[in-house]
């Protein structure tokens, strides 16, 4: 896979927080799915079968984040809802980034590699 674009971290740049801070799907997560579309899905709409074939990519490594982090929602993941009022706050107040979010990013990396490695 050759990448080369300067859009790709800025293409992201929303997803933390459980996409804007709403505590839905963790950005790590959604960042995972993101990154299996750049490898697996094809330029065209209608090639249905590399349709199919990111889409059981996408399962298996959403299966993968879950069982390694125990949810995908990041209000279950910290355990906060991001979106009361002085839960940012909180959030640093907690430490939370160190003490929780930095363990489920490495996590998702472990299961996108893992999902690499399956595909050899």
């Amino acid at each position: 896979m050759d990448q080369d674009c300067d859009c790709i971290p800025r293409i992201a740049a929303g997803l933390g927080g459980g996409l804007g801070r709403h505590g839905e799907v963790c950005g790590a997560c959604a960042a995972g799915v993101l990154a299996v579309g750049l490898l697996y899905a094809s330029d065209g709409p209608d090639d249905a079968e590399a349709k199919a074939a990111v889409q059981f990519k996408t399962a298996q490594f959403v299966q993968r984040f879950a069982a390694l982090n125990g949810a995908i929602r990041c209000r279950d993941l910290i355990g906060l809802d991001l979106t009361g009022e002085g839960a940012v706050s909180a959030y640093h107040a907690l430490n939370l980034q160190e003490e929780v979010c930095n363990g489920i990013v490495s996590n998702a990396v472990r299961a996108f590699l893992e999902l690499l490695h399956k595909s050899d």
